[in-house]
């Protein structure tokens, strides 16, 4: 299923641009605890850590299957696979400003808004995942609507999973070691336990 009329990565200029938000974010989490001036060579550093390269080398890998190129795209995602240890399918289509602070183990396969978080070991996958060996391989055959749709600012924490062709909408967060199944409404956080949100009723706490 080509994307290049759906996802704003699919053309160079908008790849240009979901790059440049990707390096902006990893700064801004950054900046917080340092207050360094943000300076082109700062700008260049952080372009030059792994997870800003994960991301840049995913960002490649979907304009290049977008574009038709599509055993190019897939053999980035491998080469994305062997270096960092993160199985981002080239099919994904990943609003700007994706923030990965440690992308081993990470496995997606999903359609998403901008300001994704993903943290250690986090999955979203389709409905039917073609994984042949183990959880960190790229993703194949499966179609996008299948797959999980993330809305804006969604942040799925360490070891937790997002399962089929679910619907989360902006600002979800899905805590530690959770697995969603279902779709989720906007503000909602999902935690394990007994742990609460601010959120009230629209906060889900599961055992």
């Amino acid at each position: 299923m080509r994307e290049s009329h759906q996802c704003e990565g699919s053309t160079f200029g908008g790849m240009k641009r979901c790059i440049r938000a990707d390096i902006d974010r990893a700064i801004a989490y950054a900046s917080a605890y340092s207050g360094h001036h943000v300076s082109l060579l700062r700008r260049l550093s952080f372009a030059l850590t792994p997870p800003v390269m994960c991301v840049m080398l995913h960002r490649v890998a979907h304009l290049a299957h977008a574009r038709g190129y599509r055993r190019l795209g897939h053999f980035l995602a491998r080469i994305n696979q062997v270096i960092h240890r993160a199985a981002i399918s080239p099919t994904s289509c990943v609003g700007p400003g994706l923030y990965m602070p440690h992308t081993s183990g990470i496995v997606l396969h999903a359609i998403s808004g901008a300001n994704l978080t993903l943290y250690y070991r986090a999955c979203a996958l389709p409905t039917a995942p073609i994984v042949p060996r183990g959880t960190t391989a790229p993703l194949r055959g499966a179609a996008n609507h299948a797959v999980p749709r993330l809305g804006r600012d969604v942040t799925l924490g360490v070891f937790s999973v997002v399962y089929g062709a679910v619907v989360l909408k902006d600002r979800v967060f899905v805590g530690a070691t959770m697995s969603v199944v279902d779709n989720l409404e906007s503000g909602v956080n999902l935690f394990p336990l007994s742990v609460r949100s601010a959120y009230g009723s629209r906060a889900t706490a599961h055992a």
